[in-house]
């Protein structure tokens, strides 16, 4: 019987693993599909993240597949542009979720995790004595069972911690599609640009040496858009933009399209008996402030030191577990505020042209909330303090904006 069964060998459930391999457990980590492939994501780390990835001793070999340091994000609309750099000289990180994925997989391996791939998980139930588990590739049994399977998770609807139907606010349900291209002049700046349409925003990450990852975010009418030619609806969201046009001139598509969504996630608990869900399967609201991979990383360590702790003392029931759904609460807290934040501003497009012309006039108050939104302060005293002078930037007719 191992100690942990992890379920989904991404970020998540790699991060978790090395953790728990460094505390002396035996851990087994089972993944469905076969690596290297292809998911969607944005591709962009936040610093806190790539502090993360720094300490499971990763970073040095995503820059030797491509990586690049990302200082900062620009948002740009309707002809205006904002740019905000991090504060005191930290950086992010661009990167390929293929080269991510394997380089963190490796990572495991090397921290003495026994990982499968092309495991896919049938059903978990625990008998009393441990988690019997049955796979495509036998039965295993564990006395922790940690389910990082994603968005879609089997692992939570077993636990019983889906959420009655969609929990979703206003009403609204959004997708992310994306594609990479092979750029004919290679960005040479080391910024995340988000071309905001209205209802709609295109993110723009040059993940890989003279690559883009072009990742679109809709709602569900726009992704109704898309329905039976999913590559010509999303080529229609790109033409809405000339500066993404022009920059795409010449360019080459060097990937398939893929789509993902709805994107929101609302489990109703993130703890059972000898269980817990990391990562997407835990929860999430929008990619829209690029969170995700640094919140899977921050809570996969939160939740290896309560299980480190439950398997040593035996206490193994959902309310010894209690630690880690409050802390990984109060971690998501700032960046889900901020999350709601945007995503009500984008539906509202007098909201959307004076945010980009604040921010454009007042770069400090962008660098501020930029650093709320990876955890560094609260957010919504962050708002606050900085309310006064953004909206001065809105209405200010003395400074051009840049």
């Amino acid at each position: 019987m191992d100690d942990v069964l992890v379920v989904g060998g991404s970020v998540a459930g790699c991060a978790i693993s090395v953790e728990l391999a460094a505390r002396g457990l035996g851990v087994r980590l089972v993944e469905k599909g076969q690596f290297p492939r292809e998911k969607v994501c944005g591709e962009g780390v936040m610093p806190n993240g790539t502090d993360a990835l720094r300490k499971l001793g990763v970073v040095d070999a995503l820059m030797e597949r491509g990586a690049r340091a990302m200082h900062g994000v620009a948002y740009h609309h309707n002809g205006k542009s904002a740019v905000g750099h991090f504060a005191n000289g930290r950086t992010g990180l661009c990167v390929r979720r293929l080269a991510l994925d394997q380089v963190l997989a490796a990572r495991a391996e090397q921290a003495g995790v026994n990982r499968q791939e092309g495991a896919e998980v049938h059903s978990a139930v625990h008998d009393g004595q441990g988690w019997r588990v049955t796979t495509s590739a036998g039965e295993l049994r564990a006395r922790f069972l940690v389910g990082a399977d994603g968005a879609r998770s089997k692992v939570r609807r077993w636990l019983g911690l889906d959420a009655a139907g969609e929990a979703h606010a206003g009403g609204v349900l959004r997708y992310g599609v994306r594609q990479h291209f092979k750029l004919a002049r290679p960005v040479v700046d080391n910024l995340v640009h988000v071309h905001l349409l209205g209802r709609a925003e295109l993110y723009l990450t040059p993940s890989a040496d003279g690559c883009l990852n072009v990742a679109l975010l809709v709602d569900r009418r726009g992704m109704a858009r898309m329905k039976g030619d999913l590559e010509g609806g999303y080529r229609s969201f790109i033409n809405q933009d000339p500066l993404v046009c022009r920059l795409l001139e010449g360019a080459t598509v060097t990937s398939e399209i893929k789509a993902c969504g709805p994107l929101r996630i609302s489990p109703r608990d993130v703890i059972s008996h000898a269980a817990l869900l990391v990562g997407d399967a835990a929860g999430y609201v929008d990619a829209i402030t690029g969170e995700g991979i640094t919140t899977a990383l921050h809570t996969a360590s939160m939740a290896a030191d309560v299980i480190e702790r439950a398997l040593k003392t035996g206490e193994l029931h959902a309310p010894a577990l209690r630690s880690y759904a409050l802390a990984r609460a109060e971690a998501v807290r700032n960046h889900e505020r901020m999350t709601e934040v945007l995503l009500f501003t984008s539906r509202h497009p007098w909201l959307l042209k004076g945010m980009v012309r604040g921010l454009s006039r007042r770069p400090d108050i962008f660098t501020r909330l930029l650093g709320a939104n990876d955890g560094d302060e609260n957010v919504a005293r962050a708002l606050l303090a900085s309310a006064p002078g953004f909206l001065m930037g809105m209405v200010s007719s003395r400074q051009p904006a840049t």
